[in-house]
């Protein structure tokens, strides 16, 4: 996946682009107070029964397509990964 996401001078541009896009400067925080302190997640019974997912986008385009979508699970820590995925562009702006 490296050849296909990874470029000459990709740190530079990812510098640049942290400072030069407005979005990338916002902090958003929360006004209210904490409500105590966190508590772990229950751990899930079987493989597969509570999984994250998420697309990866914005990627350069390889065949029109520029998005990458991951499946985790959680139990096992196995990751699943689709590239490129078969949405259009469109779809994954």
């Amino acid at each position: 996946m490296e050849y296909i996401y990874a470029w000459k001078g990709i740190k530079e541009y990812v510098i640049w682009h942290v400072l030069e896009f407005n979005i990338c400067q916002r902090v958003k925080h929360e006004i209210t107070h904490l409500v105590g302190l966190l508590q772990p997640l229950p751990i899930p019974f079987k493989k597969w029964y509570v999984v994250f997912m998420d697309f990866i986008v914005g990627l350069p385009k390889i065949g029109g397509k520029s998005c990458i979508f991951v499946i985790l699970d959680r139990l096992t820590q196995i990751l699943y990964i689709s590239f490129p995925f078969l949405l259009s562009s469109r779809h994954c702006r």
